[in-house]
Parts: structure tokens; C-alpha cells; sequence
């Protein structure tokens, strides 16, 4: 279980369980309360949980196979899968917040609200359904890297937030986007870099935090994408990159 306050950034908080409540005669300080909050402990499954949660951001970008997909399969539009896979996602967070379907590795503050998951599964569903392609792919493959980098900096290197942020998370998106952007959309490495960089400005602020009910894992590949949109009409010389609803192509 993670401590946290509203608002907080979530990769500087500290894995913990609740420990047990205090004894009958135990000294009545301020912790021991009965509506206090019960003493943290380390959780000891802390790496596996996180191990987890990665495995499934990362199992997450088998959507991106649908830019490889034919129109049609079976006879039905390919692009069905957009909202199949939302709706299978709704299913599987209305299970587990009835107690039907129990899901391993959440964080504390994910049991009073929509677990990282769903945040996820709707920047996928939004970027591959209304994204050009090199946008999507970009800014997808790019959080999911930057995120993984700065959570393992602050974690395993005890990294400060700032510092991981800087480094984790804005230098491999900028790499990781910029390199994806030009393979894509090969409007100059100059563009793409810039793009790159733009974008990992906002992913990077974001990264690891918590803001009530937005989750970083619905804003660091969103925001930069629509930065780049932005961008990319206002540059001068900058062609759209091929913008227009994907899903309408794959009709």
C-alpha cells in the first residue's frame, strides 16, 4: 500500500502496509488515536507490484498492432477494436470495484477512485482513435519508457523527484519520441527532435504525479501529443504530419 497525500507525487511517496491497530493500554499518542491512520510498514512485495504494473502498461501497447491490421478482419471493421477494448477495460474496473474481480499490485489511493489501468486504457483508446499514427505510436512507446526510467531512478537510485523527472523522464522521451517521430514522419530530424523535446517538457512535469483524478498515465502521453498538433499547424514549413481520424480511414 502507498501513503499518499491529494495531490502528491506518487514516485516520491513510500511503499507501506497498514500495520496492526495498538494494543488495549498502549500509550494514547497522538498515532495510537482510534481514527488515526494506522503505522506504515514497508510492503515487501513493493518491487513485484511495481513489476506488475509495468508488465501491464507495457502489455498495453499491443493495441499499436492495429496500425498493422487490414481494414476489415472477418468482414468487421478493424477499427471495432477501439471501443471493444475500452468497453473490456470498463468491464474488468466495474468487477473490481464490485469485489467480483480481484486485481493484484494496486496502490493504496487506487482503491477510492479509477485504478492507473483505466487511465491507460483511455490514452490508448484517444491516441490510436483520434491521433495521426506517428503521433500515437510516438507518444505511447515514449511515456511508457520515461516513465519506467524515472520510476526506476527515483526508486532504485533514490533519486530525487526533480532530478528523476529531468533526467528519467525528458531525456528517453526526447530520444525515444524524437527517433519514433522521424521514422514515422520523416519531416527532417530537426522537426522531430523538436517535437520530441516539446513534448517531453510536459511528460516529464507530469511524470509520477497524482492531481485528484487525473493520473499521469493518461497525461504523459496525451499532453504531448496534443502539444504537437498544436505545433505542427503553427510551424512555418511544418506539414501536418498526415493528420486526420484514423479510425475514419479504416472504415
Amino acid at each position: 500500500m502507498r501513503s499518499r497525500r491529494p495531490g502528491s507525487n506518487v514516485g516520491e511517496e513510500t511503499e507501506t502496509t497498514p500495520g496492526p491497530p495498538p494494543g488495549p493500554g498502549e500509550g494514547a499518542s497522538p498515532s495510537s488515536h482510534p481514527h488515526s491512520p494506522p503505522h506504515p510498514h514497508p510492503n515487501p512485495h513493493a518491487r513485484r507490484d511495481a513489476f506488475l504494473r509495468r508488465g501491464l502498461k507495457f502489455a498495453g501497447l499491443l493495441i499499436l498492432v492495429y496500425y498493422l491490421l487490414p481494414k476489415k478482419v472477418f468482414g468487421v471493421p478493424v477499427y471495432w477494436a477501439i471501443p471493444l477494448g475500452a468497453a473490456i477495460v470498463l468491464v474488468v474496473e466495474v468487477a473490481r470495484v464490485t469485489g467480483v474481480l480481484p486485481i493484484p499490485a494496486l496502490r493504496a489511493y487506487e482503491h477510492h477512485r479509477p485504478a492507473g489501468y483505466v487511465y491507460w486504457g483511455a490514452a490508448l483508446a484517444l491516441l490510436v482513435a483520434f491521433f495521426p499514427e506517428s503521433f500515437a505510436v510516438s507518444a505511447l512507446i515514449a511515456a511508457s519508457v520515461a516513465d519506467v526510467i524515472a520510476g526506476e531512478l527515483r526508486r532504485g537510485w533514490k533519486m530525487s523527484g526533480g532530478r528523476s523527472r529531468a533526467i528519467g523522464a525528458f531525456v528517453p522521451f526526447t530520444a525515444v519520441a524524437g527517433a519514433l517521430l522521424f521514422w514515422l514522419s520523416p519531416e527532417g530530424a530537426v522537426l522531430s527532435l523538436l517535437l520530441g523535446a516539446t513534448g517531453a517538457v510536459l511528460a516529464s512535469a507530469v511524470e509520477g504525479r497524482v492531481m485528484g483524478w487525473l493520473d499521469d498515465d493518461l497525461l504523459m502521453p496525451i499532453l504531448p501529443a496534443l502539444l504537437w498538433i498544436g505545433l505542427v499547424a503553427v510551424l512555418p514549413g511544418a506539414t501536418p504530419l498526415g493528420f486526420h481520424l484514423p479510425w475514419m480511414s479504416r472504415g
